[in-house]
């Protein structure tokens, strides 16, 4: 569970002025929180802009194309069939504008938009007039509503996004009153006045962009609506957690209705709260967040400048519902990829204020993300690894109990354990949708696929408009499963901090220490935590203990089955063997199905400790030596000793205190505090995991075969050489050969086998803090921004989205 305190900022330097937040208690030792500015001049320029559509497309590039019957019934809300016909007859009645006696858009039905003589923003405008004439002439029309009502509005306006730099211009827009970010959107629209593929790509490029942003900047979107137009074709947009879902091209000018169906979906006039709540849930909104309003009736913000919300939930404590309210974001950088897990994480305060014993208020930590609608949410998930605890408590602590010679430390009960070494849930909450915008089946998403720039022209009767564009090629899928919202409650925010925050490299690696403390309580359990990283690891300032945190990747351990191995993890923590998917380490990728244990858990401390000594520059006490390496060669270490590529990372934990070769050319001073730390760590931590793959965790050991197989297993050299005999011949090796090589058999780590790793790796962390002297160090502060390198990883960000 990242809870480190980062929020979303611009991505490129220059690309946007930044206003920073003068309020003490937001700063963060991680990064700077950028405030919303309405600044003219805070804007993307044309090329910036360019670029980061066309990254925005490499990652939704493909979406669903689905029959407009299918679209209008599966992805608008119901519309009262007595509504509809009773506005077609006022529209048919109209003397301007309307519709003709047949349905056909009047303005429209002589000459399309291409063949009017008039500009483009003119035929939009008259596109436009036909909207209002939907909205002035519905029979559920309120004059002087209460609520805030739809409202169609055009021009070539620029509109903010939740940084409040003004991203894009929309040609086209729905929404509830005065729009000032895109938070205020419920509909983007593109209009081009002719249908050649360049209006085409053009519109879809833009619309995409325009539901990502319509996403990414209110926390309480699910669902928001995009329109294009090209001449006489229309398109409809549903963009969602769980997908992009488009209706295939329709001639709005014959056959208006699907048009007049999205606009009265979202056209609503509640008479009271409650159906104002329920309108909201109808137009893709989650009523559960509610905003905070102000004595001027204006949304209350945060000192970053981002709204702050109400929530209801029940706490596992007392039973009972409370409303909570948000202060402060603490992260929402995920939430730019709406595709992912679009995580959001708040600081909270019950909205009665209540205090502790000291008379300080008492705060929580609220997390919502998005998971596969057929996965077990991470509050379920504690609350089953809580069950267990207390139900194997007794067993544990009586085996403890006969085995103490045995151990080194004082022994802790297991559900001392949980409590002192764990995030503690206050409450959770799956998140049902409106019932009128439904979750979409996978099956549905999968089924067609539309390029959204994939569209190629076969004729001049095509380029010229006066045909629909061909069928468009399909290119790799980025769809999810269907997504829900779920919603988790953490206690203890007033003195549980993440890692990230801490300057004291005691607390740090303290904090390291209890996590192996934590690992060994799931191992009790026999579960595998899967996900240690920088950003899940706390520090409780008031026990002095650490804490772990995030449990949506927790399984069963032994429950993947051959073959079916799926990645999990920070790539900058994770083992090369979970990288790689392979028992890489013992050359026998080839002869084994890959198994995730809790020795590659146990190997992303060693990664966190280089994390640690590569991140931040000791400042010493006094009376001890200052020298050490400067910032440009403390990044250079970072990328030697945290290296992105499988091998290279294999290769350190090889090295056994060698400095790689990577780094000789680097020219670092002799006898620094950081490469010493750094060559100390390979040698103790990496050496030591490299003996355990290699002696009593070899793959051979575990094996099914491996009884009645003692023999030593064949090096990956052997294996490649088979392979590369086949690939030499003259001719293609046959299907008949490549069966004939030795299949993957499949691994049994047995449990007890790992019962000794982590009292070990307790050790020999505590010989380090003693060897590399950490009492001797006053602090530790970061010397240069690592964001590039931490949000580099495809894992936890992709890419084409970091804006």
């Amino acid at each position: 569970m990242a809870l480190k305190r980062k929020a979303s900022t611009a991505a490129s330097d220059g690309a946007a002025k930044k206003k920073k937040t003068t309020a003490k208690s937001c700063a963060s030792s991680a990064s700077q929180v950028t405030a919303p500015s309405d600044e003219p001049d805070s804007s993307f320029s044309p090329e910036i802009l360019r670029h980061l559509r066309d990254q925005v497309l490499e990652c939704y590039e493909n979406v669903t194309q689905k029959s407009v019957e299918w679209f209008v019934e599966s992805c608008l809300a119901s519309v009262d069939e007595g509504r509809v016909i009773a506005l077609v007859e006022a529209l048919k009645d109209l003397e301007f504008g309307g519709l003709t006696e047949d349905g056909r858009v009047k303005i429209f039905s002589a000459r399309r938009p291409s063949q009017m003589r008039i500009t483009e923003r003119g035929a939009h405008k008259e596109f436009s007039k036909f909207i209002q004439h939907i909205l002035d002439n519905d029979p559920d029309k309120v004059e002087e509503c209460v609520f805030p009502t739809f409202k169609h509005s055009i021009g070539e306006e620029t509109l903010a996004d939740f940084n409040g730099v003004n991203t894009t211009r929309v040609f086209g827009y729905g929404h509830f009153g005065k729009v000032v970010t895109w938070a205020d959107v419920c509909l983007a629209e593109e209009f081009k006045q002719t249908l050649v593929f360049a209006n085409v790509q053009q519109n879809r490029k833009h619309i995409v962009w325009s539901g990502t942003r319509m996403l990414q900047n209110d926390a309480r979107r699910d669902v928001a609506f995009g329109l294009t137009v090209e001449d006489f074709e229309a398109q409809i947009w549903r963009f969602s957690h769980s997908g992009i879902v488009v209706c295939e091209p329709f001639k709005w000018i014959e056959d208006p209705m699907p048009l007049i169906r999205l606009i009265l979906s979202l056209v609503h006039y509640p008479p009271n709260e409650q159906e104002h709540l329920s309108a909201l849930g109808r137009l893709g909104f989650d009523p559960t967040l509610r905003p905070v309003i102000g004595a001027n009736g204006q949304a209350v913000k945060d000192c970053h400048g981002f709204p702050q919300y109400r929530f209801d939930m029940e706490s596992l404590e007392d039973q009972r519902t409370h409303t909570y309210e948000t202060v402060e974001v603490l992260n929402n950088y995920e939430a730019i990829d709406f595709l992912g897990s679009a995580t959001r994480v708040w600081r909270v305060r019950r909205a009665d204020g209540t205090k502790d014993i000291d008379g300080n208020i008492i705060h929580w930590v609220m997390k919502e993300s998005y998971g596969n609608d057929d996965s077990r949410t991470e509050g379920e998930k504690w609350c089953d690894i809580k069950a267990r605890v207390h139900a194997e408590a007794l067993r544990v602590d009586l085996a403890a109990h006969w085995d103490a010679t045995a151990r080194d430390e004082p022994y802790i009960p297991l559900v001392d354990r949980f409590t002192r070494y764990f995030l503690q849930l206050e409450g959770h909450q799956i998140l049902d949708l409106a019932c009128d915008v439904p979750l979409i089946p996978k099956d549905v998403l999968e089924s067609e696929i539309l390029n959204v720039l994939g569209r190629e022209l076969v004729s001049e009767k095509a380029r010229s408009g006066a045909d629909s564009l061909p069928p468009c090629k399909a290119h790799n899928l980025m769809l999810t499963t269907p997504s829900r919202k779920r919603r988790t409650l953490w206690e203890d925010a007033n003195h549980v901090i993440p890692v990230e925050g801490l300057d004291d490299i005691q607390e740090m690696h303290t904090a390291l220490i209890d996590t192996c403390h934590a690992l060994e309580v799931l191992y009790e359990l026999e579960l595998i935590h899967r996900e240690v990283s920088w950003g899940n690891i706390y520090y409780d300032s008031c026990t002095k203990t650490g804490r772990l945190g995030d449990f949506e990747f927790v399984e069963k351990y032994g429950d993947t089955r051959p073959g079916e191995y799926v990645k999990a993890g920070n790539t900058l923590f994770w083992s090369p063997e979970v990288q790689e998917g392979a028992y890489i380490f013992t050359g026998t990728s080839n002869k084994f199905h890959f198994s995730r244990h809790y020795l590659h858990d146990v190997e992303s401390i060693y990664w966190l400790f280089n994390y640690m000594i590569c991140s931040f520059t000791p400042q010493w006490l006094e009376g001890v030596a200052k020298f050490d390496i400067d910032a440009a060669q403390r990044e250079l270490l970072f990328r030697c000793y945290l290296p992105s590529v499988s091998g290279h990372r294999e290769a350190l934990l090889r090295s056994a205190g060698q400095i790689p070769t990577a780094l000789l050319s680097l020219s670092l001073p002799n006898g620094t505090w950081t490469v010493g730390a750094l060559r100390g760590a390979s040698l103790t931590l990496g050496k030591w995991i490299m003996d355990k793959h290699h002696t009593d965790l070899h793959p051979a050991k575990h094996s099914v075969t491996a009884l009645a197989n003692p023999s030593p297993p064949d090096s990956r050299a052997d294996t490649l050489k088979e392979i590369l005999a086949l690939l030499d011949q003259a001719s293609d090796p046959t299907y008949e050969q490549l069966l004939a090589l030795p299949a993957r058999a499949e691994c049994r780590f047995s449990q007890d086998r790992f019962k000794d790793i982590f009292p070990q790796l307790r050790t020999k962390l505590k010989k380090l803090q003693k060897r590399l002297r950490f009492d001797g160090i006053a602090k530790m502060e970061r010397t240069w921004d690592r964001s590039d390198v931490c949000l580099s990883s495809p894992y936890a960000l992709p890419s084409p989205l970091r804006m």
